[in-house]
């Protein structure tokens, strides 16, 4: 038993310092960088709670020892909290301490700690050293050497069975093994033993994860065993009986040498191939590879290949690569700076089919957008000196075709605020671009505020839907319900629309409205990545020419529109459809002289 209860022991501190092995040196490691609090358990009077942590540690902490030294806490400094809470969950006390002494604070009985394993177990490892105060506790790690430890394990007699089938379980029957162990006072020792009786009871432990790695071709596993800090490994010999795929590179391709810039070309490769059904001799084929490729029988892998850097690349083809075990040949080409592939390109709409509320929205299939799109380009290489060479062109090629022969790449963006380029406006925007080579075109789709569906609903449209020509638009009563952008599937938040708008959480377009002299008109909300629509009535009605907002037609609403037109910056007028007696939808000289036509009449 004594055995069991070391080995248990020794199998915590083998994988800490196999942990710590990796970085050549011991490496302390705390439980947290800030507080670790636990609540105690309700009572009907209060609720408390504890916080502990390491704070500092300077130069003279000590983290290596030998067996049998006395734990130094020398230099560590440890912060904590307690908290009071009554029934109600209302905070009644706090105290804390910043950065006080370790050793310190355990003379006084503030904290205690928990050594129990520092001073029990005799294996070399590391060691956890537990701080607790109330209900709260922090550790950091020591490690501890036993100069007086000794430990040998060899395999005497291999498993009878080192051959296996893809998907067999590890037989370890025959399998023979002696060790010894010693921590300087107790001895351990067992020669010729059987391998799985001493997994079965503890003493030894094995690493089988090579060997049940499916991932893996046929071939050898390795199977690690561990005795205290001590480990052996064997080796077996795995083979997937259905493993149908041998590929062989019959000719590399006719180009392995590239300029900056230029794309990969498989012209020439060609490659033969075996494919197995059930272990059973199957297709032989030979024949280019871009022709594979297309129709999915190979896999290119060119995740290497970076054709803006000179350097030498493998590029990877591959054989079943969709089963457990495919078949791969590689080749490798080489990027030069000699030269440099220059790009030029211009996109152009062809057509019309889909609007800017289309786009904006997403309310269509990419390929749909594509395809209303088609470009023009050239490419030409550039030697050092800027001197270009070999210039081919292409016009009017259409978009969708270019993406799909992979000449060109294009992403639609998602959307954003920004000032539209030719109306000057601030819109949510989103471009089209369109790459090639080292060239690239933009293409922007704005619109006032809108985004895409479902960050915002109606819980309550406005009542008021007809209006006025000159009106104001009403939205007091209308309430929104608003989704969070990373929750949508959550109930969501209501609020007045007014308010929201107000305080710029929902963005309103309703240029239509203020634009429109009579008839129906939409108007847009946007919130986060949605948006909602309604649309209202403005009735036809003449407008009476306040223009300063008064409540009456007189001289000084003139005088405003004629400065207005005259561009007077102190002429700011009111409302200006109440101005727009041309109905025209805007405000200049042939306004002012109806007005001084209706002027003249209302004198009289």
């Amino acid at each position: 038993m004594a055995h069991k209860k070391l080995r248990r022991l020794a199998a915590l501190t083998s994988a800490l310092l196999a942990a710590n092995s990796a970085v050549g040196v011991f490496t302390p490691c705390y439980a947290e960088s800030d507080f670790t609090a636990y609540a105690a358990e309700s009572t009907e009077i209060a609720r408390e709670e504890y916080g502990v942590r390491i704070a500092k540690e300077s130069d003279e902490v000590r983290h290596d020892y030998k067996l049998g030294d006395k734990l130094d806490l020398t230099g560590i400094e440890i912060s904590g909290y307690y908290n009071t809470f009554d029934e109600n969950g209302k905070l009644i006390k706090s105290t804390d301490f910043l950065n006080k002494d370790l050793q310190e604070m355990i003379d006084n009985g503030t904290v205690t700690l928990d050594t129990e394993d520092f001073y029990t177990n005799f294996v070399s490892g590391t060691r956890k050293i537990t701080i607790n105060y109330g209900t709260a506790s922090t550790y950091f790690y020591v490690n501890v050497e036993n100069e007086k430890e000794e430990c040998s394990f060899v395999i005497d007699e291999l498993p009878i069975k080192t051959d296996y089938i893809l998907g067999e379980e590890l037989d370890l029957t025959g399998a023979k093994v002696s060790g010894f162990f010693t921590d300087g006072e107790q001895k351990f020792e067992f020669k010729n033993a059987d391998l799985q009786e001493l997994i079965d009871d503890g003493t030894v432990t094995i690493d089988t994860d090579d060997f049940y790695n499916y991932g893996q071709k046929s071939g050898s596993r390795s199977i690690d065993i561990w005795y205290f800090n001590r480990y052996t490994s064997f080796s077996v010999n795995v083979i997937d009986p259905h493993e149908g795929y041998h590929l062989n590179l019959v000719s590399p391709p006719d180009k392995l040498t590239y300029n900056l810039g230029e794309k990969l070309d498989l012209t020439g490769a060609t490659v033969s191939g075996v494919l197995y059904y059930g272990g059973i001799h199957g297709d032989i084929f030979t024949s280019d590879a871009s022709i594979y490729i297309k129709n999915g029988l190979l896999k290119l892998d060119d995740s290497e290949f970076d054709n803006t850097q000179p350097g030498t690349y493998t590029i990877n083809l591959i054989l079943g690569h969709d089963s457990l075990f495919p078949d791969t040949v590689s080749f490798e080409v080489t990027v030069t700076d000699e030269y440099r592939m220059r790009h030029s390109v211009h996109i152009e709409k062809s057509n019309h089919s889909l609007d800017t509320y289309q786009i904006m929205f997403n309310d269509f299939e990419l390929n749909d957008l594509y395809e209303n799109y088609i470009i023009s380009g050239s490419n030409w290489l550039e030697d050092k000196d800027g001197k270009a060479f070999d210039k081919t062109e292409f016009e009017n090629k259409p978009l969708l075709e270019m993406i799909e022969n992979k000449d060109v790449t294009a992403e639609l963006s998602k959307v954003y605020h920004s000032t539209h380029p030719s109306s000057r406006r601030e819109c949510i925007c989103r471009e089209l671009r369109v790459d090639y080579g080292d060239s690239w075109d933009i293409l922007i789709f704005g619109m006032s505020n809108i985004e895409e569906q479902p960050s915002i609903e109606w819980e309550k449209q406005p009542q008021k839907t007809v209006y006025n020509y000159g009106e104001e638009l009403d939205l007091s009563d209308a309430v929104v319900r608003l989704f969070d952008a990373e929750n949508k599937d959550s109930e969501g938040v209501t609020g007045k629309l007014s308010d929201l708008i107000a305080d710029g959480t929902v963005q309103i377009n309703a240029d239509n409205f203020y634009n429109c002299t009579e008839g129906k008109c939409t108007i847009f909300l946007g919130y986060n990545d949605g948006y909602i629509e309604y649309d209202v009535e403005v009735l036809a009605e003449e407008p009476d020419g306040d223009a300063n907002g008064d409540g009456k037609f007189t001289i000084a609403d003139m005088v405003m529109v004629q400065k207005h037109i005259m561009g007077k910056k102190s002429a700011a007028l009111s409302d200006w459809k109440c101005a727009d007696l041309y109905k025209d939808g805007k405000v200049d000289v042939y306004d002012f002289i109806v007005m001084r036509e209706n002027f003249v009449k209302n004198m009289k």
